[in-house]
């Protein structure tokens, strides 16, 4: 086991909804849009849909370059718009820009209806794929970065291709789990994030023989180092303190947690700290500029 730090004690609060963000520190100012334009791709995608939309923006004369995958929280799709905000920030995303990364915001058709449909793991890995074969882009440095459903979504993708990191902050694991289903509670009728409640409050009460074979299954599967990020705040750290990291631990995966105090759900996508913390554990994973 290659554990570097995991987070055995945090304080927990059930007050924020599970995948609302909210900012935690002012971020570095955007890189301006005459130098990275905001590029919005239709990408081609299996099945449903025959395009997801996603927003690129380059370093200026990119060439062999990281690149980074955003992946947005919610069980909804998003709009085009709110994808070029995330892109333009000033967030961690600019800030990835501003160091050198080429950036990618996509969205997935959404699990508002069966949270454990493949649709949105689907798009996603056709995000990657395309962003693989961009010409600016070094295809052996790109990483996904996710944060809450996007989290969840980010852990799967890690145990579905190789990849050289994955990073989630505080990772919606009651999807990855296969904990919230639509028969959890009414059916097809669209579910909201809080209709997973008492999954959250009450893990262990879920986590059944059955439930317990899937997340092993998908933690088994994942090769890559992992970077989890958490506030200490929101009560989805229970299922990730309790359950999941100690399964990432138990099946010998190199992984790190890190604890950022009194940091609401969705901090990172504003955090300075989170960034610079980010961008040292890819320098220790992700090879050098060839």
């Amino acid at each position: 086991m290659r554990l570097r730090r995991i987070i055995s004690t945090i304080a927990l609060a059930m007050l924020s909804p599970i995948f609302i963000g909210f900012a935690a520190e002012p971020a570095k100012a955007p890189v301006s849009e005459d130098a990275s334009p905001l590029q919005v791709v239709d990408i081609p995608t299996q099945g449903g849909r025959a395009t997801t939309p996603a927003v690129i923006r380059r370093p200026p004369g990119a060439r062999n370059a990281p690149a980074v995958i955003f992946l947005h929280g919610g069980l909804e799709t998003q709009p085009v718009d709110r994808l070029k905000a995330t892109s333009r920030g000033p967030n961690t995303m600019s800030r990835f820009l501003a160091a050198g990364w080429i950036t990618v915001v996509p969205t997935f058709r959404p699990r508002n209806v069966d949270p454990q449909t493949r649709d949105a793991l689907l798009d996603c890995l056709d995000v990657l794929a395309y962003v693989k074969k961009m010409p600016e882009a070094d295809p052996r440095r790109v990483v996904i970065y996710g944060t809450s459903g996007g989290g969840s979504l980010a852990v799967e993708i890690a145990g579905e291709v190789p990849l050289p990191a994955a990073v989630a902050e505080e990772p919606a694991s009651i999807l990855f789990t296969g904990m919230f289903t639509k028969e959890y509670r009414q059916g097809d009728r669209k579910m909201s994030p809080s209709d997973g409640q008492d999954l959250m409050d009450n893990p262990n009460k879920y986590y059944t023989a059955a439930i317990r074979k899937i997340t092993q299954d998908k933690i088994r599967r994942v090769q890559c180092p992992m970077f989890f990020a958490e506030g200490g705040v929101h009560v989805i750290n229970r299922i990730n303190n309790e359950i999941v990291f100690p399964e990432f631990a138990a099946a010998g995966k190199d992984f790190e947690v890190k604890l950022y105090p009194a940091q609401r759900h969705g901090f990172s996508m504003k955090s300075d700290t989170f960034f610079e913390d980010c961008q040292a554990f890819l320098a220790r994973h992700v090879s050098p500029r060839p």
